[in-house]
Order: structure tokens, then C-alpha cells, then sequence
């Protein structure tokens, strides 16, 4: 059992449910091994602080994003994508959000956007006044003060492997096959300077992880193939290694 149960939270935060865009807390898997993603960058691991609207599966508008509070406007969130795979979006609470991974935006939609097969009404968490300090007194390690944590359901604990899971496609594999070569270089520089196809998913072009496809990504794998430069960076659902 990891601490975080023993808190009292779940991973998703007042119950089991995980994998939900509404629930921003290192508890979701989406967010327990890149953490938050705040002013348009990962790494903010923190529980969550507020709550979010509940999300209908069955219908979802694009256009209104996430709602919230005042306080979440700088917190982006990930979903889960038809086929596989996550996207991103930034500022969720007052942005559109492709929730089915169509590049449009449509009202309403139905669409699983937790990783499961089935359709349902996804609820946000605020954690911080929900964490349950069973452990005794602060400051006093007396074995009397020493109490037993309520016992939850065992959750299976977020490892490689299942991040990996979440992953279908390598960063910088432009054409699906595995591999980051002159091929790709080709699609991208099409795609930048010859309004060629878009890749798809989108972070299979986006070599250096900034959110764009644009001539610095194609200086970025340039390097790579051709001097040995470094691995396009894995982000999304493109992180196969």
C-alpha cells in the first residue's frame, strides 16, 4: 500500500476511477510519472487543489474545456485518444479541448476519454482537504499516539511498464515504422514548408517537445540522423523508446 492511500485518496482522488482530464493530481496515472502540467510544462507534482466540472462522456462540448476556479487557469490536462494513445491540451480550463482527437472542434461528442471502453460521468477531487493524517501526533513517535490506517482497497501502483503502455509510437517517427530516419526528415520538411500531411499523432513531428512543428524540429533531427546528435524527446503518446 503506497502512502497515498494510506492518506486516504484513490487514484481517482474520492474514488477509483483513473485516467481522468478532471482530476489533476499525481493520483491520476496521467499525470503520476510526468507530473502536472502547468504553464505549458510538466513536472509539477502536487495533489489536487480545487475542483473541476464532472465530465459527461456521452456528451462532452469541445468548446467549453474544463472549467474551474480562478486558481486553475494555468493547469493543463491529458486524455486519453481513440486508438490509443494521450494528447495535451494547455490552459484547460479556459481553452477548446479536441476531446475526441479529430483536430475540430464539435459539440456535443461522445467519446471514452479515460482509457476504458465504457461511457460514464467522470467527477474531479479536491485532495489537499481530503488527506487523512492517520499516523498519530505530529511530534510525538510514542507507539501509544500510533494508530492504524483504515484499510482501502489494493490498487495496483503505477510502474514502467504500464506507462509504457500508454505509449504507441516513438518521438520522431513521422511514418509509423519504428524507426527515425531520412524518411521522416523528408515528411517534416514537406509538412513545414509545403503544407504536406500533418503528423499524426501531432508529437511525431514535434522533435524538441515544445508543442509546434516548425524548422526547429527539423534542425533537431537533422542532428540527430546526420551528427549524431539526441534522440527526438518523448512526450505524449509518443514516448516509445
Amino acid at each position: 500500500m503506497s502512502w497515498d492511500t494510506i492518506w486516504g485518496l484513490q487514484h481517482g482522488g474520492g474514488n477509483g476511477v483513473n485516467n481522468k482530464p478532471n482530476y489533476l493530481s499525481v493520483m491520476n496515472y496521467l499525470f503520476q510519472i510526468k507530473g502536472l502540467r502547468y504553464l505549458e510544462d510538466d513536472g509539477r507534482f502536487d495533489y489536487s487543489r480545487f475542483d473541476l466540472d464532472d465530465l459527461t462522456e456521452s456528451n462532452l462540448n469541445e468548446s467549453e474545456g474544463l472549467n474551474g476556479p480562478v486558481a486553475s487557469i494555468f493547469y493543463g490536462t491529458r486524455w486519453c485518444c481513440i486508438g490509443g494513445g494521450n494528447s495535451v491540451q494547455n490552459f484547460a480550463t479556459v481553452s477548446s479541448i479536441d476531446w475526441n482527437c479529430n483536430s475540430s472542434t464539435e459539440s456535443p461528442v461522445s467519446v471514452s476519454i479515460n482509457c476504458d471502453a465504457s461511457l460514464g460521468t467522470l467527477t474531479s477531487f479536491n485532495d489537499w482537504p481530503n488527506l487523512v493524517y492517520d499516523g498519530g501526533i505530529i511530534g510525538d513517535v510514542s507507539v501509544n499516539n500510533i494508530s492504524a490506517p483504515a484499510q482501502l482497497d489494493t490498487v495496483e501502483e503505477m510502474t514502467w511498464e504500464i506507462y509504457q503502455s500508454f505509449c504507441h509510437t516513438k518521438p520522431g517517427d513521422w511514418n509509423g515504422d519504428s524507426k527515425v530516419n531520412l524518411s521522416d526528415l523528408i515528411n517534416q520538411v514537406n509538412y513545414v514548408f509545403k503544407g504536406g500531411q500533418k503528423p499524426s499523432p501531432f508529437c511525431r513531428g514535434d522533435d524538441n517537445a515544445d508543442y509546434k512543428v516548425n524548422l526547429k524540429d527539423i534542425v533537431y533531427k537533422v542532428n540527430h540522423i546526420f551528427k549524431g546528435g539526441p534522440k527526438p524527446i518523448p512526450r505524449g503518446d509518443c514516448c516509445l523508446l
